[in-house]
């Protein structure tokens, strides 16, 4: 009886171990798949770098932020706005996709083969605020729609799934800041550390 009692022991202890070990590996490979994620996903600075934009702000200025946003957003534009006071200080990338619907993506197209996207960005905000549809999308042509498109999937490789995000680094830690959705000057002012 004794033998058997300790046999039993024997199994439930090592069946412990082995539920344990594998506790642990499914622990090690999230964590694993995390640093995965991470390393494929890497900078969101650095991978908003690699996308198509236009620049509002001083280009002198070493202090650059992306904005992703959507030309039918109405939260993008009261970020558009936000950033005026800071455009002295801060270049602006402003980075067109493509989330709500088909205007998104000629709006966003024409905004990248304007003239002066700034102004033209100017002028499609000015319209949106009087209930006016925007920027007439006529320009742009499908290597631009490509471009919002790449645009697109580059915001949903980062996980990022509405808009406006900002991604920027904080001038006095220099660490990476991200944001998603609209924000006051001073908020965003605070949030790039100037």
């Amino acid at each position: 009886m004794r033998a058997c009692l300790i046999r039993e022991r024997r199994v439930l202890l090592g069946t412990l171990i082995g539920l344990g070990a594998m506790a642990l590996s499914g622990c090690d490979a999230r964590v694993e798949n995390e640093k995965k994620r991470s390393t494929r996903l890497g900078d969101p600075v650095g991978l908003a770098q690699t996308a198509a934009g236009f620049s509002v702000g001083s280009p002198r200025a070493r202090k650059v932020a992306y904005v992703f946003f959507d030309m039918q957003c109405p939260h993008c534009g009261r970020l558009w706005q936000a950033t005026k006071p800071l455009q002295d200080r801060v270049r602006f990338v402003w980075i067109p996709v493509a989330l709500l619907n088909d205007a998104s993506l000629q709006q966003g197209a024409a905004i990248l083969a304007a003239q002066d996207p700034g102004a033209a960005m100017e002028q499609h905000e000015a319209e949106l605020l009087g209930g006016g549809k925007g920027l007439v999308a006529t320009a742009g042509t499908a290597a631009e729609r490509d471009k919002v498109q790449a645009n697109t999937k580059l915001l949903e490789l980062l996980g990022v799934q509405s808009v406006p995000y900002i991604a920027g680094r904080n001038e006095n830690s220099d660490r990476v800041v991200t944001h998603s959705g609209a924000v006051s000057t001073e908020k965003l002012a605070e949030l790039l550390g100037i």
